[in-house]
This record gives C-alpha cells, sequence and structure tokens, in this order.
C-alpha cells in the first residue's frame, strides 16, 4: 500500500493494519512510541481504508505527540532526581549503580534503586514496576479479605496490571478482579474505593442508582478517593 506508506511517513510513525471480524474500523495509537494499529472488517478495501485514515489524519498527529511527550517525561522521570509516588507520597528516585541483584529500597524522602552499571531506561521502569506490583500485592489481601467478610462476597482470583483506562476490572462470571498497577502511587482511601468499588460489582453489575447506593451505604466517603483518581493520569 503505498499510499498508505506514505501517510505513514507524513505522519511520522508506523502504521499497522490488522484485519479481523469485525463491523466498523477501529484505529489506535499506541504507547511508547505512538505506533499507528487499525483494526479493519475482512471486507474493507484499500480506498475505504485510506479514506478511513486521512480523516483521522489530524487526530492521529495530536495522540501521536501526546504519547511521545508523555514518554518523554517518563523518560525523565526515570533518571536520578525524578519524582514518583509511593502510597500518595512523593519521593525522589535515586540511582545506585551496584554489582549486585537489582532491587528498589525505600526511604524516608527517596526510592533507593540499585542497578548494575548500563542499565536502560527500560530496565529501571521494569525494576520500578516490579517493585510497585510487589507493593501492591502486600497492600491488598487485607483490604480484599476485609471487605469480602463485610460485603459477603468471595473473589475466585484477583492480581496487579498496567490499565490505560481503568482503574480496576471487574469480571463477574469468574468472580475475578485485575487491579490498575498505578493505584501504588495513591493513598489508602483510593485504593480502598478500588476495592470496594469492584467488589460490589460482584452484587451490582451496573453502575446503577442501586450500585452507588451500596457505595453510600458501605463506604460514606467514597468520593475522596475516586476523585483523586479522577484528577489522575492514567498509564
Amino acid at each position: 500500500m503505498s499510499l498508505l506508506k506514505a501517510v505513514a511517513e507524513d505522519v511520522g510513525v508506523e502504521i499497522i493494519i490488522t484485519k479481523k471480524k469485525m463491523k466498523n474500523l477501529r484505529l489506535r495509537v499506541l504507547p511508547p512510541d505512538g505506533t499507528v494499529r487499525v483494526s479493519i472488517p475482512y471486507h474493507v478495501k484499500e480506498p475505504e481504508l485510506l479514506n478511513f485514515i486521512y480523516a483521522n489524519k489530524d487526530w492521529i498527529e495530536a495522540q501521536v505527540k501526546r504519547v511521545r511527550a508523555r514518554r518523554q517525561v517518563n523518560d525523565q522521570k526515570m533518571c536520578d532526581g525524578g519524582e514518583h509516588l509511593l502510597w500518595g507520597k512523593a519521593l525522589s528516585l535515586q540511582i545506585v549503580e551496584a554489582n549486585k541483584k537489582p532491587s528498589v529500597v525505600v526511604s524516608d524522602t527517596a526510592l533507593v534503586m540499585s542497578l548494575r552499571q548500563g542499565a536502560d531506561l527500560d530496565m529501571r521502569q521494569k525494576l520500578l514496576d516490579d517493585f510497585y506490583r510487589e507493593e501492591m500485592r502486600r497492600a491488598l489481601p487485607p483490604l480484599i479479605d476485609k471487605w469480602q467478610a463485610i460485603l459477603g462476597v468471595n473473589v475466585k482470583y484477583w492480581n496487579v496490571k498496567k490499565m490505560r483506562t481503568l482503574w480496576g476490572s471487574c469480571n463477574i462470571q469468574r468472580q475475578r478482579i485485575w487491579f490498575n498497577l498505578a493505584l501504588a502511587g495513591k493513598p489508602a482511601s483510593s485504593i480502598e474505593y478500588v476495592v470496594v468499588h469492584e467488589l460490589l460489582h460482584l452484587i451490582e453489575r451496573y453502575h446503577n442508582q442501586r450500585f452507588w447506593g451500596l457505595m453510600d451505604h458501605y463506604l460514606p466517603n467514597w468520593r475522596i478517593g475516586s476523585q483523586i483518581l479522577d484528577e489522575s493520569v492514567l498509564f
């Protein structure tokens, strides 16, 4: 698709086309570099695809700039002195080169990251993500146990992962809950809000009047934790 290649070069990103069993065309701009992924139904021909991409060209360019700007900010944060949050507290990243197993240790004012010489930004990010994941896995069980008992529900499986659009998600049929890794940076009120919110979906599937009534009944101050998350930026 020479025209498609020309559009990709004009925007300055790679455009990946994937054909799927679906009704409508779907367009996504993916971090960290702004790669554009277009999912299209099998019946869509090249002219329709090109028209779709051209029609969204300005949006693509804006999203690519946004994604790359966020990557630049994240890269700066992964350097010595970068600010990171842990349970709502701002800490400075302190890089220490050491010939030992990489680790992250919390001090009063810093996250002390020990790693081998030559570790790049991606390695640092992975090490920090692993640290946050373990922090979440340590902090969540008491909260989940507490609220399972209060609400009379049972979760068969829960875990932690990066999510771009949700702080938590609940698969009601499988009784499975996922928590966003980014919650490790939030205060206790926000984490408890997400735990109660997701567990309540095992009682009420929808965000309807009954659901919010249950939130008010069991966690009257839930809006404090929710507002903090509403004002936050996900990955």
